[in-house]
């Protein structure tokens, strides 16, 4: 072997990212049941809304859509509590909640009478529940969770309760809420990385991919795994850009080359994928793109078109939501009424009002 050049090949694949799991998981020494693996599975799902254009422009416009022009309320017409909140304020909040957890929480006061005398909105991500769900959690800061959080009863329309935590959990069957678009979670992990990777790419000066080649010689096998590792922890992945092959060998004059490996199909592969995750994003809020900002390519997609494909939206989302927040606040207010009025969406100018009250 000694006559003869070494030539050894070591590929360096991206690293696996791990989603996290919607797990209920008990705690130890804690009175509340976990809201995900680690306790801050809500706090992922508002981080993807954060990082990812298409979900937010989705769940501000729905949330937008569902308000409307503003809300009056049956009860607490003026304001809802003291801090002179609104129920536009709170609508809001809890809609908000609700596009990215499918669940909400509001802490309820009543007065010496036994009337509820104010609401306020509870961040859904710093609330947990007992195992027994007639208990409730809440820490203002969601950071620390070490510090005992204050503890309040579920609400209870049939108990006097000074102050209480009504929780809503959507359609969920455990104790924490799943979002509605949670098919679609893979698709705006991929969304977000995209963006990234296209950002990365621009400021970063290694190209797309490449081949570094140590050339004084081949190394253990030890020594090899140990350079892959290091490389691939600095290099690889959305944040620093992309894939390497690293070849060792006994020629090259003692020199480490890094070489280009053109790649003419890279734009149209990432544009293919990124109309796929778009698509499947948007299919999960059964939304249509025109309707959040997004024109369609090469289409004729006129007014009429538009007020006709949101009146669709209108009778298939947004009014199932509006109906699902009076029927929470009918629970609460234990009213036979509808306690929530909303002063429809209008659209293109103050004459045209594409939903029509029946």
């Amino acid at each position: 072997m000694d006559n003869k050049e070494q030539l050894n090949f070591a590929i360096i694949e991206n690293r696996t990212k791990i989603i996290p799991v919607m797990k209920e998981t008990k705690l130890s020494g804690k009175k509340y049941v976990g809201y995900g693996e680690d306790n801050r599975y809500p706090e992922y799902l508002f981080g993807l809304y954060q990082n990812s254009t298409i979900l937010q422009s989705i769940i501000n416009g729905i949330v937008d859509y569902t308000v409307g022009q503003g809300v009056n309320g049956l009860f607490l017409a003026e304001q809802v509590n003291v801090d002179g909140e609104t129920w536009d304020d709170i609508c809001k909040n809890i809609m908000l909640d609700i596009m990215v957890t499918d669940g909400f929480a509001l802490n309820i006061l009543r007065d010496a009478e036994n009337r509820i005398s104010e609401i306020y909105w509870l961040n859904v991500s710093n609330v947990r529940l007992s195992e027994d769900g007639k208990t409730g959690f809440y820490d203002e800061n969601i950071n620390g969770w070490g510090a005992k959080p204050k503890e309040l009863p579920i609400f209870d329309p049939k108990q006097k309760q000074k102050s209480s935590i009504f929780y809503y959990k959507g359609a969920s069957r455990g104790l924490y809420p799943i979002p509605r678009w949670s098919g679609a979670i893979k698709a705006v992990e991929t969304s977000c990385e995209i963006s990234n990777y296209h950002l990365k790419s621009i400021l970063n000066n290694f190209s797309p991919s490449a081949i570094i080649s140590f050339n004084n010689g081949v190394p253990d096998k030890a020594t090899q795994e140990a350079m892959e590792k290091k490389i691939n922890k600095k290099f690889v992945g959305s944040d620093n850009v992309n894939r390497f092959i690293l070849s060792f060998s006994e020629s090259g004059e003692n020199a480490t080359t890094v070489q280009k490996i053109d790649s003419d199909t890279a734009d149209q592969k990432f544009h293919t994928l990124k109309d796929s995750i778009t698509e499947e994003i948007f299919i999960a809020f059964r939304a249509t793109p025109a309707l959040f900002g997004m024109n369609p390519e090469n289409t004729g997609f006129s007014k009429t078109e538009f007020l006709e494909s949101f009146q669709l939206f209108n009778k298939t989302v947004i009014e199932p939501l509006q109906k699902t927040l009076n029927k929470q606040f009918k629970k609460i207010f234990d009213s036979k009424e509808d306690v929530l009025t909303f002063n429809q969406f209008t659209v293109w100018d103050d004459k045209i009002n594409v939903v029509e009250n029946e």
